[in-house]
């Protein structure tokens, strides 16, 4: 099996560099059975260095046509509810774009989740201007009309959502833990739900592991990094003691780490599992192809060409930049040079971007 991956695009731009670079794939190589779009297709002010005040304007008018022309400089409860509606509207139809092309697995993302409505955020982002209270009853039936229609499209075929089930193909498990709430460690009710919905999702999943001989986890809720060694662990309890007791019979075994701002693509091994760790909206719409078979796994950053990744089980302390991207990439000094700017490409970032990455590098 060969999988695309993107994972927290929240920008237009990087959600179409995305879309335009898969469909020249998926022309050229046919294997390549489906995508997983990994949530957070929403939330543009989660990568506001990118975006100046001269751009919002026209965002705006972007992604939310309707509300831009009845918005005069107020925002109203009324005016709130159609942004809302027509920004999950968005979602949708960016869905159903990709659905054209290649079948669609969709795993949903904090910033699409009902328990947070982080849209209203980004809606004051983009306008300058508070939003007042919403009607949360008018908010549910917002996101519920949402999920009907993500229902709908999979009734239709070519798409799965996968918020409360698995996914059975060809001998591979694709267990998907939505992004619910940011965390799922914590005694606030959000965080406590997201750790329920999680544990009955693993619970489902262990009655068909006798089935499977590979299993891929999407994750999108946060987990734990450390900087220095690079590894990278589930923060879910339940989770956690699935991914430990995994039988003997599964060959293969992938995690897919969304929601946290990496600055470039992660792919190490450590316990039995294949980590695949990548953001597409702060590494520019780069995003990721990943093969399965019972060999092995392999894993590629997908941008103007592709770039196979080096499998990385040494966590060694290191805490030189380029000595930790030499651990998934065999060639550090590109991704260097793209971090600091110097890389001209389609996929060159804004000056915002490069300084708010150079500060994360520590690069005067």
């Amino acid at each position: 099996m060969i999988i695309a991956v993107i994972s927290d695009t929240h920008t237009p731009e990087c959600i179409e560099k995305a879309f335009t670079k898969l469909q020249e794939l998926t022309k050229k190589h046919s294997e390549i059975s489906t995508v997983a779009i990994n949530g957070d297709l929403l939330g543009i002010f989660s990568v506001k260095e990118e975006i100046s005040k001269e751009k919002r304007a026209d965002l705006l008018q972007e992604v939310a046509p309707l509300f831009t022309a009845k918005f005069s400089g107020e925002i109203t409860p009324e005016l709130g509810l159609i942004y809302i509606k027509e920004r999950y509207d968005w979602v949708i139809n960016i869905l159903k774009k990709f659905k054209g092309i290649i079948p669609v697995i969709f795993n949903l993302g904090n910033h699409e989740s009902e328990k947070h409505f982080l849209v209203i955020q980004e809606l004051k982002f983009l306008t300058g201007h508070d939003v007042p209270r919403l009607d949360s009853d008018q908010l549910m039936a917002i996101f519920k009309e949402f999920e009907s229609e993500l229902q709908i499209m999979e009734s239709n075929g070519n798409f799965n959502y996968i918020r409360n089930k698995h996914l059975i193909i060809d001998k591979t498990m694709i267990l998907g833990i939505p992004g619910i709430s940011h965390d799922t460690v914590g005694n606030d009710e959000f965080s406590l739900a997201q750790e329920a919905h999680t544990r009955g999702l693993v619970n489902a999943a262990l009655k068909d592991l006798d089935k499977v001989s590979q299993i891929i986890i999407l994750n999108h809720t946060q987990g734990d990094t450390n900087k220095q060694t690079g590894i990278h662990n589930s923060s879910s309890k339940s989770l956690k003691e699935f991914m430990n007791n995994i039988p003997m019979h599964i060959l293969q075994s992938v995690y897919i780490q969304s929601h946290n701002h990496f600055l470039y693509s992660h792919f190490q091994k450590h316990h039995g599992f294949h980590y695949l760790l990548n953001n597409a909206g702060i590494h520019n719409g780069r995003f990721n192809l990943l093969s399965i078979n019972s060999l092995g796994v392999q894993a590629y950053d997908v941008a103007e060409v592709l770039t196979p990744l080096m499998l990385n089980e040494n966590f060694s302390n290191l805490k030189d930049e380029e000595a930790r991207i030499a651990r998934s990439y065999k060639d550090p000094k590109p991704i260097l040079s793209r971090m600091s700017g110097s890389n001209e490409s389609e996929f060159k970032m804004s000056p915002e971007l490069i300084e708010l990455k150079k500060k994360v590098m520590g690069i005067k």
